[in-house]
């Protein structure tokens, strides 16, 4: 019975989707490299909080595929106004290349004579 309950309903195209009110996050933008850490920053806008769930407290609990992988933010900023941005900092090759080459050319302090 099971198995016909399911054909059934794929047959008639019934979807499930979450609530209108349900919170997600816009489109993900790719950032620049985060200093010499080897990471690159990722960041997207916080949508539709309208339910019980405070974004303050869902922001950083809230799941986003980022670079190929479902993450929570590492971490949330306010973003006035406009409500709240999650950031998430992803290891990236082109940004630990560009690290280790900074650290290796840094400039030679010499002592005064």
């Amino acid at each position: 019975m099971k198995i016909s309950c399911i054909f059934v309903v794929t047959m008639i195209g019934i979807s499930v989707s979450m609530p209108a009110n349900a919170a997600s996050w816009g489109p993900v933008e790719k950032g620049a490299c985060e200093g010499t850490t080897g990471k690159r920053i990722y960041s997207a806008k916080l949508k539709r909080n309208f339910g019980d769930d405070p974004a303050a407290s869902l922001c950083p609990r809230l799941h986003k595929t980022v670079a190929g992988k479902s993450r929570v933010p590492d971490k949330c900023e306010k973003k006035g106004i406009t409500g709240y941005e999650g950031i998430w900092l992803v290891p990236d090759d082109t940004c630990a290349k560009k690290s280790a080459a900074q650290k290796t050319s840094l400039p030679v302090r010499r002592k005064a004579s």
